[in-house]
């Protein structure tokens, strides 16, 4: 997915970047979800609402009280008030970024595809990052939801547990739309099996594209942290970015002498929980 984004927003060839100094590339991030295997997909990003910000200090409102005291009410009596409040959180953006190693500038005229690659890898790199932060943001923000499995983990209660955490949401009148794993949980639950030795996730000839846990779609990230999960109304939460978004620039100065060229790849971001009730997070106790 990261390749397919990097070559529908970089112009081949690196004589062109030479020729202006710095390309900067910026990758649009749709807040519309973007089916899991797609080749647009950006992971955790392609699902997460994105609000480009002005400026990288900003706030936002969080949900701090939902306290509902709706009842059946006399004619002429008072109503009861229910509690609904929300703070106003401080939100900043932080830079995430890397630089390629120096590459000699004809490797990468007479390699079609380098420049290609090593802007994918160098992106690959932040996004992987941005996720593994995302993650770790939501699941540890006051307020959440938590499940944990008993002791001796098992893939039976690893499936239960997932479906314990959206519960959890759906009671709080929210909506749970995206559960996320590590991979290896979720690997172990598709190949888990019936006593009679068939796939309790379905035959493994019924194709790609079975990314599904209780009707739900899937993100199984290598950068979730071992044993933990998340199952979130992915509207209570949100990603800023600022209105460059992920950029790659290169540079042909600094190894004018050896004329050698290096790629700088970064993007601002900032994990905003706007509702902590929308979150549950999930511990796979081992």
């Amino acid at each position: 997915g990261i390749k397919s984004a990097v070559k529908a927003t970089v112009a081949p060839g690196i004589k062109a970047l030479i020729a202006n100094g710095s390309t900067a590339t910026p990758t649009t991030l749709e807040t519309e979800p973007i089916k899991l295997g797609s080749a647009d997909s950006l992971g955790l990003l392609s699902f997460i609402p994105v609000k480009v910000r002005e400026t990288p200090n900003y706030s936002y409102n969080r949900q701090s009280i939902r306290t509902s005291n709706a009842a059946v009410v006399a004619p002429g009596a008072t109503k009861p008030t229910s509690v609904f409040t929300a703070e106003t959180v401080p939100g900043s953006l932080a830079v995430y970024a890397h630089l390629s190693e120096y590459v000699d500038r004809f490797v990468l005229e007479d390699a079609d595809d380098l420049e290609a690659f090593l802007e994918s890898e160098l992106r690959n790199g932040v996004l992987r990052k941005v996720t593994a932060d995302a993650i770790a943001a939501f699941a540890g923000a006051a307020g959440v939801n938590t499940v944990v499995t008993s002791a001796t983990y098992s893939t039976a209660k690893g499936v239960d547990a997932i479906y314990d955490a959206a519960s959890k949401i759906t009671q709080l009148g929210f909506t749970p739309n995206l559960v996320v794993v590590p991979a290896a949980i979720y690997d172990a639950i598709r190949l888990s099996k019936s006593t009679t030795g068939e796939y309790i996730g379905g035959s493994p000839f019924e194709g790609p594209g079975m990314t599904g846990l209780w009707g739900l779609p899937v993100l199984a990230s290598p950068d979730v942290a071992a044993n933990t999960g998340l199952v979130l109304d992915t509207s209570k939460v949100g990603i800023s970015i600022d209105k460059q978004g992920l950029r790659t620039d290169w540079d042909a100065i600094s190894g004018f002498a050896k004329n050698e060229v290096r790629a700088r790849t970064e993007g601002r971001y900032g994990f905003d929980v706007k509702v902590p009730k929308g979150i549950t997070k999930i511990t796979f106790t081992a």
